[in-house]
């Protein structure tokens, strides 16, 4: 075989020309060769590559890739993706004198792009125009789009009727309990409003204030006002609902009230001071709910208009006000007021070990619940 002049120049000894004779050429083996048209020179071409080249045609030529551009005939008509071939233009104002071909898209715009663009794929139409390829992958993107997004629409409108479903036979066996007039205890009535319908049972929530008028219709109540100056000492204390004429003070005591241990033996103290000075003292814990038999066990009086339902938990895990966020003297002192209310016990337990016990506390609260 005989080496072209190019090959010849490029191999550094006699052991290469051997070896390029033989084919012995390795496929990694590279070199640099020069351009035989404008002397540009190529880097690292295979060497092996370039041989089998000129085995196939012993007239093959290295050339740069604009060389080659510039000698490539391009027939009129030849088609480059959505551009037909008309003819080349003559007229070269670029740099590196690229070869221009003015080209007709299918959509009718005629465009002049490089020949260089258009032999490697990078210009297949004129640009405003979507090949028809193109155009159904769209169509078909949007179909599927469409039947994803209604099927979505599905999706939510079933989820909202579910909701919805669910809504109305939750709290339709409950209509009266959030129509209700007396719900859960609030201190007062304006703490009430604040705070709504309870999101879990549904249930209005009541201050305890509206509640003391149905109890005592005619008593006059003094709210969160100091005892002040009797029998000639100063007390600050202030109780949430007091009665001088009737000598009678109603506390509520919410979730501090078993969380906080100074709080919780602040008022054992406040409840000693109350009795030595004669007042009747009616302690109403925020885990029991004045029904008309609750309230006739604590105020001794029985009323007849339907006060909270019976058989609701005070608990909530979304209120946090379970055992589990108590302290132990808390939950000590939940136990021993519980004991006067059974039923009321046993409902709270009941839904206590039906959430995670990790946050209900419920075996720690029947553990003192037994022991007191």
């Amino acid at each position: 075989m005989k080496l072209p002049e190019w090959f010849l120049r490029a191999i550094k000894n006699d052991d290469d020309r051997k070896r390029g004779e033989l084919g012995l050429i390795k496929s990694d083996d590279r070199i640099d060769v020069v351009c035989e048209n404008c002397g540009v020179t190529l880097n690292n071409l295979v060497r092996s590559r370039l041989v089998k080249r000129n085995l196939e045609n012993p007239n093959y030529r290295i050339l740069c890739k604009q060389c080659s551009l510039r000698t490539t005939n391009v027939e009129v008509g030849t088609k480059f993706g959505d551009l037909t071939v008309i003819k080349e233009v003559e007229q070269r104002t670029n740099r590196n004198n690229r070869r221009r071909v003015l080209c007709k898209c299918v959509c009718g715009r005629e465009v002049s792009p490089f020949l260089e663009n258009l032999m490697s794929g990078a210009t297949t139409s004129c640009g405003k125009h979507r090949s028809k390829k193109t155009v159904i992958q769209h169509d078909i993107i949007n179909k599927e789009n469409a039947e994803v997004l209604a099927e979505i629409g599905k999706v939510e409108e079933n989820k909202k009727e579910v909701v919805k479903s669910r809504a109305n036979s939750k709290y339709a066996k409950d209509k009266e309990m959030r129509q209700c007039n007396f719900g859960f205890i609030r201190e007062t009535s304006e703490k009430a409003e604040q705070s709504g319908f309870d999101k879990t049972t549904g249930i209005c929530r009541t201050g305890l204030d509206k509640y003391l008028e149905v109890i005592y219709p005619d008593y006059k109540w003094i709210h969160d006002k100091v005892l002040g100056n009797i029998g000639g000492v100063s007390y600050r204390t202030r109780p949430d609902y007091r009665c001088e004429e009737h000598k009678i003070i109603v506390e509520f005591d919410g979730i501090v009230h078993y969380s906080n241990p100074e709080q919780i033996l602040k008022d054992y103290k406040n409840t000693e001071t109350y009795e030595r000075l004669g007042y009747r003292v009616i302690r109403i814990p925020y885990f029991i709910q004045l029904t008309n038999k609750n309230v006739e066990r604590l105020f001794g009086v029985k009323v007849y208009t339907d006060l909270f339902p019976v058989g609701v938990s005070s608990l909530s895990l979304e209120l946090k006000n379970t055992p589990a966020y108590l302290c132990p003297l808390g939950i000590e002192r939940m136990a021993r007021e519980f004991k006067s209310f059974p039923d009321d016990y046993k409902t709270n337990i009941e839904y206590l070990k039906t959430i995670d016990k990790n946050l209900s506390g419920a075996s720690v609260l029947d553990e003192y619940y037994n022991k007191v």
